[in-house]
């Protein structure tokens, strides 16, 4: 009888780390994907397809290789356990998008309590090591609800905990132990015992929901600033987009408006006393008006040119925040960044305007290396700096589709773009925003290789 029972044991064991490797290749357990509630639910039911490939592999080491079971119906009982986790978890993933995500979650919680309170019941009841699953479900209620459902889901979980024990104590429902040690069947009937397990149980309990929680709420609190801050990031350059937008119109009705007025100037002139006072005095309102638009353009041309600090500061200080900003796109597009500082560190310059040029190019890599055909090979974004002439060099290089040669010539341009929803400026401010500190931009791509960017900034010696 022992030998098919081993062999039960390890099928089961080859099975559930099979099934575990399986999981966390397709779905990467660890990625974020807490940003809403839909996504929740999928996280908690992955989750729970792990916790399933656990169980069944700590069942057929204990019960069946090692042989802890005090009896065979226990080890039955604790192997259909542990396998009805993974068929419940398969009805809550069939019941996805039919039940509301945060009753769904809910329901999956207290299903779950119940099913960790039947193992600890197997498992030895009060003697049981099993409770500490409880502490990891009051974990998990804190990231999914926050603070207040870890402390009821410590509640929940003592209250189940004291029930199955009560039962015990009273032969109400019959003992099931684990061979661990020599006292081990006979530990459920000690009060001094049970207490001591209970007044453990509900401090651990109780301190784990709160650290749990201010950790979440830490964490959380951690997720907002970065949001907060790419949110602030993304909008300023868009404004800086905007603003160079209408500074391009500004100036453009502007020189409209010089031949307006250079026109009237000299109709006034060379016709006077030939015209009709009604239209000279038409014409005179038309110069006039024309001359005031151009002075309220003229201001906010003013307005729009860039008139941030020049600051010493350091280029790698300016790339590690971009990049850090950038770190939820980098990590989802699964993108390798190499970095490599040399040469001269510091330079003159105005930062803000600086890390919007730095900011423009990673995008653009994250970009042609998501829209690069089949996305098939390694992704990588090189950021190198090293010291030419009197330059600073930063490169920025990519491993992603690279720019066709037939569009080269124009991607500097204004309101040129390959993006459906680009406004095709961020290259062109990139490049005013460059020269305006005495440098240049410049890059060399290959299709279906990858595109390097260069920029030359004077160096602060």
């Amino acid at each position: 009888m022992l030998v098919p029972e081993k062999l039960i044991g390890v099928s089961l064991l080859i099975f559930s780390v099979s099934f575990l490797a399986l999981r966390i290749v397709k779905y990467r357990i660890w990625e974020d994907r807490l940003s809403e509630e839909s996504a929740m639910v999928d996280w908690f039911i992955n989750l729970r397809y792990l916790a399933f490939g656990v169980a069944v592999a700590i069942s057929s080491i204990a019960l069946y290789i090692f042989d802890i079971a005090g009896s065979t119906s226990t080890k039955i009982y604790l192997t259909i356990t542990s396998i009805s986790i993974g068929i419940v978890n398969l009805i809550f993933s069939k019941l996805k998008g039919k039940i509301e995500p945060r009753l769904n979650l809910k329901i999956q919680m207290l299903t779950d309590l119940i099913l960790i309170t039947t193992l600890i019941y197997l498992s030895g009841g009060v003697e049981s090591p099993l409770f500490i699953l409880y502490f990891a479900h009051t974990f998990i209620a804190s990231i999914i609800f926050g603070s207040k459902a870890s402390y009821l889901i410590s509640g929940i979980s003592l209250s189940f905990f004291l029930f199955v024990i009560v039962l015990e104590f009273f032969r109400i429902l019959p003992h099931h132990t684990l061979l661990i040690t020599a006292y081990h069947g006979r530990l459920v009937y000690e009060p001094l015992y049970i207490v001591s397990v209970l007044a453990s149980l509900v401090v651990l309990l109780f301190v784990s929901g709160y650290f749990a929680s201010r950790l979440v709420s830490n964490l959380r609190r951690k997720l907002d600033e970065e949001k907060n801050m790419i949110e602030d990031v993304a909008r300023t350059s868009r404004l800086l987009e905007l603003g160079e937008f209408a500074g391009i119109i500004s100036h453009e009705v502007n020189n409209f408006l010089g031949v307006v007025v250079m026109k009237v100037k000299s109709v006034l002139e060379s016709y006077e006393g030939q015209i009709p006072d009604k239209v000279m005095k038409d014409l005179y309102v038309i110069e006039k008006q024309s001359t005031e638009i151009a002075e309220v353009l003229r201001g906010i041309l003013n307005f729009l040119r860039p008139t941030g600090s020049i600051m010493k500061f350091k280029i790698e200080d300016s790339v590690n925040n971009i990049l850090k900003i950038l770190q939820p796109r980098i990590k989802k597009a699964k993108i390798d960044v190499n970095i490599n500082f040399s040469g001269t560190r510091q330079i003159k310059a105005n930062k803000i305007q600086i890390e919007q040029v730095i900011l423009n190019l990673l995008n653009n890599s994250i970009d042609a290396i998501e829209r690069k055909k089949g996305r098939e090979g390694e992704k990588v974004i090189k950021v190198t700096t090293y010291d030419k002439d009197k330059f600073l060099v930063l490169e920025v290089s990519d491993s992603g589709e690279g720019i066709p040669p037939n569009i080269r010539d124009r991607i500097f341009k204004p309101f040129f773009s390959t993006k459906s929803d680009g406004a095709g400026l961020g290259l062109y401010v990139a490049k005013k925003i460059i020269q305006n500190h005495g440098g240049e931009i410049e890059f060399e791509s290959e299709e279906n290789k990858g595109t390097t960017f260069r920029i030359f900034l004077p160096r602060s010696d």
